[in-house]
């Protein structure tokens, strides 16, 4: 007969174990929120409930590790870790999947473009400064500087998976060292963006707009009719959620099975972008099956996508930070210290002047998602956006959101050479690969800058009175005509 695995359920840890964490993890996140409700001081800053819940945690376990208590049965840091790993991948899988909005306008396709040079420019940017800074003063973990724009661009999943990767090379702790950065770019976020909005408001060139939109229903968001089929409609978009996950998974697995060990580290180590792009693919299938069906007979519901995605994102969140090892970031103190103050100034000072030059009419609100997305994740964005454009009435949301189609381009060069950073770049060993991923960087900075900067670099090509200004009232119209109406 075959023998079955079974379950002790008499044993604690063996049943409950998984369910505690995830079950301190949402308390957590509860408190978190309410914290952030009552605490002025964090509501005036704009911090995630997740980055809250996240801390709290965070300051829990260290006093509990304090007093000698046996925190592993629900602050398991490898099951931390697989949460972070897995919620990354889901929520970007499901936002992959919602379905286009119909456009009642032309999208200016020249301006979705400059959103895009700027994330990807950033992105380098961070990649560049970050990798000069430890290939020049930390020699035993030279290309630990990598980890910057994963961290603040990318948020905890991604930095805590290479940041693990990056182990066997000698960064021990990495996974630590990757979210601890990560937590800094989620406050870095919010109190940067907040100050920024303050200064602004007080020298009177930001205009906060209130918000003219009525109250409604969460569930008439949705466009569409009650669910009342055999399956509630969110158990079927989460169904669509785990198909392309799952496709995902497969995808990877074929991959690895080759043996190539760069190929697998690469493969594991992206499951976020596999999954988009297995959601590209059942997004396809499913247009395809929807067209020219009544919203109420769809598969797909955005607003429950939406939703999908918010808890993952919050779950790896919280995690994320509880994950954090104090003890493994110890010895790394200050190239975090240096990491991070030179990420938090160049990122700022990069976004501004792009922010400036390209989006005249709505700089504020494009600065303001741009380095909310670019130091937190796309979420601390749009919170930031919020508070100045609660309507979206500026193109900055819709720019923020189409130009995904071109960043995901734009910044696959650092995303395929991840692996290729500590060693093994044309069979190169040690520094030398890393000084090669560190020149391809630059080289991709200073190209996509100048195709940001080009108006003011050749003024004689690019006269200041043909640019485009977006106004309230008009759209987009030359500065001359502006001016020309103030006359």
């Amino acid at each position: 007969m075959l023998e079955t695995a079974s379950v002790n359920w008499s044993g604690f840890s063996e049943v409950w174990s998984f369910m505690a964490q995830i079950g301190v993890l949402l308390i957590a996140l509860l408190f978190g929120n309410f914290l952030r409700l009552r605490v002025g001081f964090l509501r005036k800053m704009l911090f995630p409930a997740a980055l809250v819940a996240g801390i709290l945690i965070l300051i829990l376990k260290t006093i509990l590790q304090l007093l000698k208590v046996d925190t592993n049965v629900v602050f398991d840091n490898a099951v931390m870790q697989i949460i972070t790993y897995h919620t990354l991948g889901l929520g970007f899988t499901a936002l992959t999947l919602k379905r286009n909005k119909k456009s009642s306008g032309k999208a200016n396709v020249k301006k979705i473009f400059g959103y895009s040079l700027i994330n990807g420019g950033t992105y380098m940017l961070q990649a560049s400064v970050g990798l000069l800074v430890t290939l020049l003063f930390f020699s035993k973990y030279y290309y630990a500087g990598i980890i910057l724009p994963l961290g603040f661009a990318q948020g905890p999943g991604n930095a805590m998976i290479w940041g693990s990767n990056y182990e066997k090379y000698g960064l021990i702790g990495g996974a630590s060292f990757g979210l601890t950065i990560a937590t800094v770019g989620f406050i870095v976020s919010s109190v940067v963006g907040v100050i920024y909005m303050n200064v602004m408001r007080r020298r009177g060139k930001l205009i906060v707009r209130e918000s003219k939109a009525k109250q409604t229903d969460d569930a008439s968001l949705n466009g569409n009719a009650p669910d009342s089929g055999s399956v509630d409609k969110l158990s079927i978009n989460m169904g669509l959620v785990a198909l392309a996950y799952t496709l995902c998974y497969g995808f990877m697995w074929l991959l690895s099975s080759f043996g190539i060990q760069f190929l697998t580290n690469l493969v594991w180590g992206l499951n976020f972008m596999w999954a988009m792009l297995f959601g590209m693919v059942v997004k396809v299938v499913l247009t395809k099956m929807e067209k020219n069906r009544p919203d109420d007979q769809t598969y797909r519901s955005n607003y429950l996508l939406d939703r999908i995605s918010g808890f993952c994102f919050d779950l790896m969140i919280v995690a994320g930070v509880a994950a954090i090892e104090w003890e493994s970031i110890a010895a790394y103190w200050v190239p975090i210290l240096v990491l991070c103050v030179l990420g938090t100034v160049l990122t700022f000072l990069y976004i501004y002047y792009a922010a400036k030059h390209n989006f005249p009419g709505y700089e504020h609100e494009t600065f303001l998602s741009n380095y909310g997305t670019l130091t937190g994740t796309a979420s601390n964005g749009m919170i930031l956006l919020r508070e100045i454009d609660p309507d979206f009435v500026t193109p900055a949301a819709t720019h923020l959101v189409m130009a995904n189609v071109f960043n995901l381009l734009l910044n696959a060069p650092l995303f395929l050479l991840l692996a290729s950073v500590p060693t093994g770049m044309f069979g190169t060993e040690g520094k030398t690969s890393t000084w090669i991923c560190f020149g391809l960087f630059t080289c991709l900075f200073l190209i996509y800058s100048f195709f940001l900067f080009r108006r003011p670099l050749m003024r004689h090509r690019y006269p200041k009175s043909q640019e485009e200004i977006w106004t309230e009232a008009d759209g987009y119209v030359t500065r001359e005509s502006v001016d020309d109406g103030e006359e």
